[in-house]
């Protein structure tokens, strides 16, 4: 009897072993990684947007508004094509960088309405790539981020 509660103790122990060995992964080192921005929002009308981001938003990447003698005043996302960045990066390595915002500061007429305030939303995907082998199901958009922006046009009205 002492022998058989040996065998089992030892039994139990190598299948644990074993049940815990095989659930262990790799460490992943390498990620693709793919980010997509865009205006989700803003109080501007809808027709003020343009460079449509159709990956994973259908929303504008650029607002504009006004109608100055140099052209409308904008707000548009950059650094990708129309807010969309893909690439691999490191786990634990330097960052990338998946936009920028750059303003137009035109001289507007003075009552036309102008950006006050708006949304701008980011998705992240990302996909372990390295060590492999790795199928590619395990990857998967992480939950939208959303960063609502107050924005504040300066005083540089065009004299009527």
């Amino acid at each position: 009897m002492n022998t058989l509660k040996k065998t089992l103790t030892a039994l139990a122990f190598s299948i644990l072993g074993l049940a815990f060995t095989a659930g262990a992964s790799p460490i992943v080192t390498d990620w693709d990684f793919v980010v997509d921005t865009a205006f989700t929002d803003s109080n501007l009308p809808f027709s003020a947007g343009s460079n449509f981001n159709t990956d994973f938003w259908n929303d504008p990447t650029t607002l504009t508004w006004g109608d100055g003698d140099n052209g409308p005043s904008s707000i548009s996302i950059g650094f990708g094509v129309d807010g969309h960045v893909e690439g691999t990066i490191a786990t634990d390595g330097g960052f990338i960088q998946s936009s920028e915002l750059t303003h137009s500061n035109n001289s507007l007429d003075c009552c036309i309405p102008w950006l006050t305030s708006a949304e701008i939303s980011t998705a992240l995907w990302l996909s372990p790539t390295a060590p492999f082998p790795y199928d590619g199901s395990s990857g998967g958009y992480a939950p939208a981020l959303a960063f609502g922006i107050d924005f504040t046009e300066t005083n540089n009205f065009v004299d009527p």
